[in-house]
């Protein structure tokens, strides 16, 4: 029996489609599961490349400018301020949930990624250590105050993760100490000069009280000489 041009094609598709079990077919779900596999790994490494810049460039917008040499206590202020940095608009979000008496809760998926945020990075803070770049190190702390949030240039930087007890630990450098007691003086020059620049101030003050002291002295002096016995000028 001749089979027509229909038959013949619907054949040869069926023939095309591979067993489920063939090696051609593994090859190809094993293809597809590795390709998805690599797609869910760059994103991930995306997603944790986004996290880490935006840390970074709230550390950075927060240094302060004034300061030489971060040490281990500075930078533990700077890390809890870091930790705490979304408490004032998690107490916006409370105090809305208390007017009025709501029983719904109103922006409550923000509510509730601050505190998942705020309790990672305590725990972060009080294992591990939260990831940022080293600035106890001065070329650190100034290669990171330049630094324009290219993410590929942080290669050049120096990372590390700092833990409460590490930094309980951490002993400064020898360059650091330093630059630390050059700090110190320049601290104290400049207090020195705003104490002694409040001491002329207040002996100008004095010495203007006494000049207008004496002006009214002599003014006074000057109108008992004219009338002569001291009583003031009359119209007669």
């Amino acid at each position: 029996m001749v089979k027509s041009r229909k038959e013949k094609q619907s054949e040869s598709k069926a023939l095309s489609i591979n067993h489920p079990n063939s090696r051609k077919a593994l090859r190809l779900a094993k293809q597809v599961i590795k390709e998805a596999a690599r797609n869910k790994s760059k994103s991930v490494h995306m997603l944790k490349r986004n996290v880490l810049g935006e840390k970074l460039l709230w550390f950075q917008e927060h240094l302060q400018s004034d300061i030489l040499v971060y040490t281990p206590e500075l930078l533990s202020e700077l890390i809890q301020k870091y930790i705490a940095r979304n408490d004032e608009e998690l107490e916006q979000i409370q105090l809305k949930h208390s007017i009025g008496q709501r029983k719904n809760r109103q922006h409550a998926s923000r509510e509730d990624a601050i505190r998942l945020t705020k309790e990672r990075d305590l725990e972060e803070f009080n294992g591990s250590g939260i990831e940022m770049v080293d600035i106890l190190v001065p070329k650190m702390l100034e290669a990171f105050r330049k630094w324009d949030g290219n993410y590929g240039r942080l290669g050049l930087m120096k990372m590390a993760k700092f833990s409460r007890s590490s930094l309980e630990r951490y002993k400064l450098l020898p360059v650091s100490k330093e630059l630390l007691e050059k700090q110190d003086a320049l601290r104290s020059e400049t207090a020195t000069d705003v104490m002694d620049g409040d001491e002329e101030k207040e002996e100008m003050d004095l010495d203007c009280q006494d000049a207008g002291s004496e002006s009214e002295s002599g003014l006074k002096s000057s109108c008992d000489e004219v009338t002569g016995d001291g009583e003031p000028f009359s119209d007669k």
